[in-house]
């Protein structure tokens, strides 16, 4: 299971050409790297930019396909850094890669959906949300008490199997968890529709990793990508 949640993993972060490599991220507003590694307890699995030569993947397979397989998630996040040929850092970004659990709690009343985000009431650090593509929704948001939205968790990256989830809560309406209520709700949308919902972050995002501490999120693997 670990090792199939990390594949669908890489196939909701990125498009690929025919032979595998990575062309670019779902997301356009973000950089394609040129590698993402996930490790999980089942196995590794990656993939490798069609923009790299082909010496650059053959050697980046290789090292890969050396690396160790961790018997437990809790070793990744002390485990020393991924190594190229030239003795430099591979994935500057590293952190856990998270799957819900079969049962969810009730998201509570404080959560809703937005269906039509057009003309949507946010506070101004929310104000991207009236132009959320179909392909971020669902939207789950909480309402301050003037009905602006003060937190979202949408679908940062989509396919039809899956979508990974992406939160944001403005300051001033931290600590209140709220990004809790809209992850459930979030969550249990996205596998009403028939997908996986996943969650992922950086090592050093405490916020991120409480969340989803507070949810009993399970981790089954690492990111590592640049």
């Amino acid at each position: 299971m670990p090792l199939g949640l990390a594949e669908l993993h890489l196939d909701v972060q990125y498009e690929c050409d025919e032979s595998g490599l990575l062309l670019r991220p779902r997301s356009k507003d973000v950089a394609a790297p040129s590698l993402h590694l996930v490790r999980t307890a089942d196995g590794n699995s990656w993939l490798l930019s069609a923009a790299l030569s082909h010496e650059e993947r053959t050697e980046l397979g290789e090292i890969f396909a050396r690396e160790a397989v961790f018997n437990e998630t809790g070793e990744m996040e002390d485990a020393a850094p991924l190594l190229g040929g030239d003795g430099k850092r591979l994935g500057e970004y590293r952190g856990p890669a998270f799957h819900f659990p079969e049962s969810l709690p009730a998201a509570g009343n404080s959560a809703e959906l937005l269906h039509d985000a057009t003309d949507a009431q946010t506070v101004p650090e929310l104000s991207w949300i009236r132009d959320a593509k179909s392909a971020e929704h669902p939207l789950a948001v909480v309402r301050n008490p003037a009905g602006e939205i003060v937190s979202v968790c949408h679908s940062a990256r989509s396919t039809a199997g899956g979508a990974e989830a992406g939160v944001e809560t403005a300051p001033g309406y931290r600590g209140h968890s709220f990004a809790v209520a809209v992850v459930l709700l979030w969550a249990a949308t996205v596998r009403a529709e028939g997908r996986i919902p996943l969650y992922s972050t950086q090592w050093t995002n405490h916020a991120s990793r409480a969340v989803a501490r507070k949810l009993g999120l399970v981790m089954y693997g690492e990111d590592h990508h640049d």
